[in-house]
């Protein structure tokens, strides 16, 4: 079974504060989500 894995990046510039966040997602050969890895590291499956 192969799985298809993507990421989706959020940046701000708030004040002059920038941030920047990458969320990680993996899903199956059927589209379905199996895992995501939050900014912060946790996986949530």
């Amino acid at each position: 079974m192969r799985s298809r894995k993507f990421h989706q990046s959020h940046a701000y510039d708030l004040f002059g504060d920038r941030r920047s966040y990458v969320w990680h997602r993996e899903y199956d050969e059927l589209g379905n989500r199996r895992r995501t890895v939050r900014p912060d590291g946790h996986a949530v499956d």
